[in-house]
């Protein structure tokens, strides 16, 4: 599992914008307490057109997330 996103920078024009809203956005600090991954098919760069990124998320308390 890849700790940083830092090798988005290094990938495709989507990989790199991605990258950049994501860290503008603050989103893996903001969930850093639950472990986030990036899945889908973007961050491997077999994505296709109207391709989404999904964040994982480790929860451990076994408690219901609240999303707005």
């Amino acid at each position: 599992m890849l700790k940083t996103l830092d090798y988005l920078t290094l990938g495709s024009d989507k990989q790199r914008q991605a990258h950049r809203v994501i860290n503008s956005l603050g989103i893996m600090n903001e969930l850093s307490m639950y472990t986030p991954v990036l899945c889908g098919t973007l961050p491997i760069e077999v994505d296709v057109e109207g391709s989404d990124l999904i964040q994982g998320l480790r929860n451990e308390e076994n408690f219901s997330f609240i999303f707005r």
